[in-house]
């Protein structure tokens, strides 16, 4: 058994669905969809989209939950992840933007986010 506040400790609660941070990239169907299950799930999510009109149909959608939040891949967007802990970042994206989308996480979204909190990168790309 390892004491309160050990690494093994934090590790529990960081695995624990109720507490976790999910990132999903792409406001499609698709990515609305798992946007949602992580919601029901417990998850605390954020849905990003390439702007505003790209997120539209998320704002829209009576299956979302109203406390997912919604953000744009700018930096207007971006500053409620700022220092952020995300557990899991899943990229729901077109095969042809794959590529402009990895390099925008890579230049962009992970220098934002707390050092070293996602290990978890799911690629979805149809």
């Amino acid at each position: 058994m390892s004491p309160i506040g050990s690494s093994q400790d934090s590790a529990n609660q960081r695995h624990n669905p109720q507490s976790a941070h999910v990132v999903v990239v792409g406001p499609g169907v698709f990515g609305r969809a798992l946007a949602s299950c992580a919601s029901q799930g417990g998850a605390s999510v954020t849905l990003l989209g390439l702007n505003e009109a790209s997120l539209s149909d998320a704002r829209n959608d009576k299956a979302l939950s109203e406390s997912m939040s919604l953000g744009t891949m700018d930096d207007s967007g971006l500053q409620a992840l700022r220092g952020a802990a995300v557990d899991l970042l899943i990229l729901a994206v077109p095969c042809q933007a794959l590529r402009s989308v990895s390099e925008w996480i890579r230049n962009t979204l992970w220098p934002l986010l707390e050092h070293d909190s996602c290990r978890t990168v799911v690629l979805c790309a149809a």
